[in-house]
């Protein structure tokens, strides 16, 4: 009886605290009715990291949240519903059979208060722990999490989730954060039995050796600006040529714009440097020396002046709620612009880590991309409605030489 009692206490830890591996659909959920119409919000995607989590490891929930009413959210709460569907330990399974729903379930809730205007969304993030054993059985099995949103005080959505919570020594790279405090629970820090210590007499599962993150490379391709030539940015654009060029006549050079301001020339003696602005829409600039050789740059409107960049400018489109391309590679000091080919809708890019901020695409947007690594892009629209978002990578490294 005491060993039945035991189990028992074990399984409602591990359901309170399964938070693993997730499966790649998340079912649709349950929308509650409102006494506020224009206030709604919608979990646009649940994300749980590592994918391959075990017992004793902390773990990483994202929650994607769009504002899909029409007044200001400035308060969440995410509730949390976890129920053990089997567990892989045979007692404690038999334990399971013989529990009510209510006695395998255990519930507990996080607040925010991140402010979410209409149209846009906030990636709500927390680090969870997980129990390593209890009473020297390793808490491994499969559970279902219904994850229930409110906003501002008032329930709109729930969604569920099935988790695999796996055996093995847990890897100390997963528990390098300090976890959210969970529920309030009587069996919240009932570990009884410590994780014990890996030893060379112990026979356990070996920790993989971290694969070291590459050192990121931060490039500055911008050159001058065309509105300030002759002027401020004489100096840029002089020390530019002359490290770039090897012109070791251009500190002397006298620098004119024509009347139309479409072309710029440095000039000493029979020696030149000409930049002219080609193209209507989309102009670039031609360079010209006089010795022959030529480049070409490009040119981007930045809070009102024309900007001139080393770099390249790539452009993607975004057509029936799709990306048109799913991989992209481009260097760094590269620009890339997003083109929305649906006037009648308006998206999100929502960058999956947060490495940058949300983007609103109603025509096109630009961003400059000077850092190398890896950047994934969620899409989002208000006609989503349970789809799981359209995903782009975007990778910036430098061209092999």
């Amino acid at each position: 009886m005491k060993r039945l009692i035991s189990i028992v206490i074990l399984f409602m830890i591990v359901a309170l605290s399964g938070c693993t591996d997730q499966d790649v659909s998340i079912p649709e959920g349950q929308t509650f009715e409102r006494a506020n119409l224009n206030l709604d919000g919608k979990m646009m995607s649940i994300e749980l990291t590592p994918t391959d989590a075990r017992a004793g490891e902390n773990i990483t929930a994202k929650l994607v949240v769009g504002n899909t009413g029409t007044e200001n959210i400035i308060s969440e709460t995410i509730e949390i519903q976890a129920k053990a569907r089997s567990l892989n330990d045979f007692f404690a399974n038999l334990a399971l059979t013989a529990m009510s729903n209510e006695k395998k379930t255990m519930t507990f809730s996080t607040e925010f208060t991140e402010e979410i205007k209409p149209g846009m969304i906030k990636t709500l993030t927390r680090v969870f722990p997980t129990p390593r054993e209890l009473k020297g059985r390793n808490l491994a099995g499969n559970y279902d999490i219904t994850v229930i949103l409110s906003v501002n005080g008032q329930k709109v959505e729930s969604k569920t989730v099935k988790l695999k919570l796996g055996s093995g020594v847990s890897r100390e790279i997963y528990n390098n954060q300090e976890p959210a405090s969970t529920a309030a629970s009587t069996f919240a820090t009932a570990t009884e039995t410590p994780a014990p210590k890996v030893t060379a007499a112990m026979t356990a599962t070996p920790i993989p050796t971290p694969v070291p993150t590459p050192e990121m490379v931060t490039v500055d391709s911008y050159i001058f600006s065309w509105d300030d030539v002759p002027g401020k940015d004489n100096a840029r654009l002089i020390e530019y040529l002359k490290k770039g060029f090897s012109l070791d006549w251009i500190d002397n050079a006298i620098i004119e714009k024509a009347v139309d301001s479409k072309m710029i020339n440095l000039t000493s003696d029979k020696k030149y440097v000409s930049l002219e602005l080609v193209g209507d829409l989309v102009p670039d600039v031609k360079l010209t020396i006089s010795d022959g050789r030529t480049g070409k740059y490009i040119l981007v409107f930045e809070k009102g002046k024309r900007n001139i960049y080393s770099g390249k400018f790539r452009t993607t489109r975004i057509k029936d709620s799709n990306f048109g391309e799913k991989n992209i590679e481009i260097e760094p000091g590269d620009w890339l612009q997003w083109q929305n080919y649906d006037p009648e809708e308006t998206y999100t890019l929502v960058e999956s880590d947060g490495k940058l901020p949300n983007q609103t695409l109603s025509s096109r947007i630009n961003y400059y991309f000077n850092t190398t690594g890896t950047y994934t892009f969620r899409l989002f629209y208000p006609k989503m409605r349970g789809k799981e978002p359209p995903v782009q990578t975007l990778t910036i490294e430098p061209k092999q030489s």
